[in-house]
């Protein structure tokens, strides 16, 4: 095989997973991921693409065409994701060689699509420069806006990306985001809502509306707007770090340090990362010690 050959590989995953899996349970859970790599398994043949593997909620792909791997991109977003009753999905693209091993890929492109997975928000697509210059040319249905450079873990350089968008922004429906579990709501069906402050929100179900009215703060404060941001390799090296400390100190088991460890690994967002730590007191003091400074901080802002 020619390694020097350029490859386009996405990294395509759920956006607000821990939220859904808290909300609906780990069966609706599992249910909704694998709808969504059906989904997705069905649209690789007309996109020239292939599955590598899957990761919990994210698939891999890989492509030799970058123009075919982010318009497949788009209707991940737009056709698997923007769906009533399932999460928004989001997509990192990369170009660039890469090695192929035992049916996996490995090297610096790989990694980099993964990263940039990282910095998309829910509904969107971010591909590299290396991309964006092998499409050349996007095709009519595509719009590729520059989203600045971004410093990514162990690289020198900053990595330039470009948000690719849809062309024709028109919807059959209007959505809105469940508060709740994350899930896209069909805001022209009869969906149960709910006025707080100055907006409404929307609720895929019942449940999801009950939970609101009873701690709307829980849902719609500081605390739910980053659980859902993308954790950083430092965070999650903190995190295991942590966890072992606790191990020696004998409030967890080995085979909860291997479990907690192994979850900390493979965790995506902030949420995923407290969840596992929200027991140790350690963790718990390193919060209230940061609330502690964030006020000072704000208590000398309104000293100037």
């Amino acid at each position: 095989m020619d390694e020097t050959r350029l490859h386009t590989f996405l990294f395509a995953d759920l956006a607000g997973f821990t939220a859904l899996t808290e909300a609906h349970g780990d069966e609706r859970a599992a249910d909704l991921v694998s709808d969504f790599c059906s989904r997705v398994r069905a649209l690789l043949p007309e996109h020239g693409a292939e599955e590598v593997k899957a990761i919990g909620d994210a698939l891999m792909l890989r492509t030799g065409d970058a123009t075919s791997a982010v318009q497949l991109a788009r209707r991940l977003v737009d056709e698997v994701g923007g769906r009533h009753g399932f999460p928004a999905v989001r997509v990192g693209v990369h170009t660039g060689p890469a090695v192929e091993r035992e049916r996996d890929w490995f090297g610096a492109t790989v990694n980099v699509a993964s990263r940039v997975a990282d910095l998309a928000d829910a509904d969107e697509v971010l591909i590299t420069r290396a991309t964006f210059e092998a499409v050349g040319d996007p095709a009519p249905e595509l719009r590729l806006t520059p989203r600045g450079s971004h410093r990514l873990r162990n690289l020198r350089e900053p990595i330039e990306v470009f948000a690719a968008a849809s062309a024709s922004t028109t919807a059959a429906v209007e959505r809105a985001i469940d508060p709740v579990c994350r899930m896209a709501v069909d805001t022209g069906a009869s969906h149960p809502s709910h006025h707080f402050g100055r907006q409404t929100y929307w609720f895929c179900s019942d449940a999801c509306g009950e939970a609101f009215r009873t701690d709307p703060g829980q849902y719609v404060g500081r605390h739910s707007r980053s659980s859902d941001v993308r954790t950083s390799d430092a965070s999650r090296e903190r995190a295991i770090r942590l966890l072992r400390s606790a191990h020696t100190e004998g409030r967890i088991s080995v085979e909860e340090l291997e479990e907690r460890v192994a979850h900390a690994s493979a965790a995506r967002t902030r949420g995923e990362l407290a969840a596992l730590m929200r027991d140790l007191p350690d963790y718990r003091r390193t919060r209230r010690r940061g609330r502690w400074r964030r006020s000072v901080r704000a208590a000398f802002r309104g000293r100037r």
